[in-house]
């Protein structure tokens, strides 16, 4: 059993890895293409206001983690595709 595993952040480097296991998943025996994300809020933007941070509530955080699931079932979607 082969997998790729492919770190995701919808760059076009990124897209290219993408691509690339897709089209190597055409000609080898792969059972699995993995893709992931990471979402990480640090603690200075949930907690210290400043200039340089925007402070986040769970709303705010809720959302961006939201747009990002889409944006990997969407990913999702155009691989199964090809």
């Amino acid at each position: 059993m082969k997998t790729i595993l492919i770190p995701v952040d919808f760059s076009e480097p990124s897209n290219n890895a993408v691509n690339y296991a897709v089209g190597l998943s055409n000609n080898q025996n792969l059972s699995q293409i993995i893709l992931f994300a990471n979402f990480y809020i640090t603690l200075f933007e949930q907690i210290y206001p400043s200039a340089d941070f925007v402070q986040l509530n769970e709303d705010d955080i809720l959302k961006q983690k939201d747009l990002l699931q889409g944006k990997l079932e969407k990913l999702k979607s155009q691989i199964q595709k090809n």
